[in-house]
């Protein structure tokens, strides 16, 4: 029923505004919003508080800390960032490096930039793991320009999800 798609899609477009300009009305840095989220640039403890009250009580939602990272990487492209937590673990979302059918040689040097980056903690880090990425993609670029690379490393795969004769 694309109508009740549609108004459910605007509810929530209305809520994460509402919750995005109480955030910054309560002096939190807000990162970026989406149809189900809120990216906040450290809050402090009162403020969460302040905000999951409100929320609760002007658009009566349960608003809920899922995840923190120690910091966050965005692209431009909608629902597609990389976030760290604290413990240098990695999670990834919307991503093409991750995806099933990008091919090794990509893939693996997309995983790791995710260990580079995993393991920055400081901002003065970050700049020796932006020297240490940008080694790694002249390396690949390196690679496949020289056509440096077995034929299986730079292979899609891919499988079809259904029967042959279900397309």
């Amino acid at each position: 029923c694309p109508p009740l798609a549609e108004s459910t899609a605007a509810v929530g477009r209305y809520a994460m505004t509402q919750a995005i300009e109480e955030s910054t009305s309560l002096g939190i840095d807000v990162l970026y919003g989406d149809t189900d989220s809120v990216f906040l640039a450290h809050p402090t403890p009162e403020q969460i508080s302040e905000l999951v009250a409100w929320t609760d009580r002007a658009l009566g939602i349960d608003l809920d800390i899922d995840k923190e990272y120690r910091y966050a990487i965005f692209s431009k492209r909608k629902k597609n960032y990389l976030g760290v937590f604290a413990d240098g673990s990695v999670d990834i979302k919307g991503l093409t490096g991750k995806k099933r059918h990008i091919p090794p040689l990509l893939s693996n040097a997309f995983m790791e930039l995710t260990a580079i980056l995993g393991g920055v903690e400081t901002p003065e880090e970050m700049l020796e793991a932006k020297k240490e990425i940008q080694i790694l993609v002249e390396s690949v670029y390196g690679k496949l320009k020289d056509r440096d690379f077995d034929l299986n490393e730079i292979a899609f795969r891919v499988m079809l999800g259904r029967k042959l004769s279900s397309y």
